[in-house]
């Protein structure tokens, strides 16, 4: 059985008086969310209930005319709230402005070590979690742009391991258009990096009859790589016939791996 909800004068309960810090706000939703996840609060109008029942009188009327408080799912009523602090909602337009400046960052040097792939990542991800978590980014588009920086041998490791996922639970084959989540995207990534994604695991998939050396490398998402990246290098289409050109990459990725083993 799902415990209660603290009450209002618990030391457990979330609270939030009239703070004009945004981050307080937000702060206040992520641990009134994760009691209604602990304590098994599912409707609207509960989790709108208990929104106001945790702040003092003077802010408990405010939120009640909000627009959505009588009428309206939880999300909106939360909305409503976060867009009557100044600064509340300018978090995702930040986020934006900020994964722009990293992409541009690392594409002047593109990733191939797995360093600069863990920094990266790391730094993409909590931007990705805030643009995702308000709907101003697709998986699809945050794909893209988390495969704009990576060096040409990287990328191309990292497609080959991807063709080689099975389709998703209960379908037969992965949507064209929008064919990997962005975390199996960042794992495809780690695991070439790692050395998971070695020259037997290709000869394997070539017995099975699996296209590993397309004249696509670099469509992962069906868009060319003048438009993953708008660097100065010259990018050059992989042919069929350059698969040696694709395991040598390959090879110096995992030979400065090794390299980095040692010196640790």
């Amino acid at each position: 059985m799902a415990p209660s909800m603290p009450g209002p004068n618990e030391k457990s309960a979330p609270r939030f008086e009239s703070s004009t810090d945004p981050e307080e706000l937000e702060r206040f939703f992520s641990r009134l969310e994760e009691l209604f996840d602990k304590c098994a609060v599912t409707t609207d109008a509960e989790k709108k209930k208990y929104a106001v029942v945790y702040t003092n009188i003077k802010t408990e009327k405010q939120w009640k005319v909000l627009e959505h408080h009588a009428k309206g799912t939880f999300e909106e009523f939360k909305k409503d709230i976060l867009s009557s602090y100044d600064g509340t909602l300018a978090g995702d337009r930040d986020a934006m402005q900020e994964m722009k400046q990293l992409i541009c960052q690392y594409r002047l040097s593109l990733i191939q070590e797995r360093s600069d792939y863990m920094s990266f990542k790391w730094e993409f991800q909590v931007l990705a979690a805030v643009l995702k978590s308000e709907d101003v980014c697709s998986n699809r588009e945050l794909v893209d742009q988390f495969l704009t920086p990576m060096s040409d041998g990287l990328y191309n490791s990292m497609k080959l391991q991807l063709e080689r996922l099975n389709p998703p639970a209960g379908k037969t084959s992965r949507d064209p258009a929008n064919p990997y989540t962005l975390e199996e995207v960042m794992a495809s990534g780690l695991d070439v990096l790692q050395g998971v994604f070695s020259s037997m695991d290709r000869k394997r998939d070539e017995v099975r009859g699996l296209d590993t050396a397309t004249s696509s490398t670099r469509e992962l998402h069906g868009v060319r790589a003048s438009n993953r990246s708008n660097t100065n290098v010259d990018e050059v289409a992989v042919k069929q016939e350059d698969v040696g050109g694709i395991l040598a990459s390959m090879k110096d990725i995992f030979e400065q791996q090794a390299q980095q083993a040692q010196q640790e």
